[in-house]
């Protein structure tokens, strides 16, 4: 059971880091965060790009409930509730993910005189 719970915090890890540098790639190419004065970039663009990594601690804490679950140690869910939540945990981050770098900024509308 350890190879399941394995594979599948390495494809979590694997969206988080591709959702992150791919947002950053993205942020870039428009001009984060040199100043470009007709862009607003969106909170959570802003936030995944500054915190993302940190969402690898997600994957991770996930790995330790499931194998702890595995054991009988039932922390809040089953062991096959962590293992369905394991599954569907890649997709959801990959979605935050690509939500935010599809839709990274907002155009401000400059009014002049």
């Amino acid at each position: 059971m350890f190879r399941k719970i394995a594979i599948l915090t390495a494809l979590q890890w694997a969206m988080v880091l591709l959702g992150f540098f791919t947002l950053s790639i993205i942020m870039k190419k428009d001009g984060y965060p040199d100043g470009n004065y007709t862009l607003q970039w969106t909170w959570l663009a802003l936030q995944l790009r500054e915190h993302g990594i940190a969402l690898l601690l997600v994957p991770s804490l996930w790995a330790v409930c499931t194998a702890l679950a595995q054991y009988r140690f039932r922390l809040i869910l089953t062991f096959r509730s962590w293992l369905v939540l394991g599954l569907f945990l890649p997709f959801l981050l990959l979605a935050l993910f690509l939500y935010a770098s599809l839709h990274p900024f907002t155009r401000v509308l400059l009014m002049a005189h």
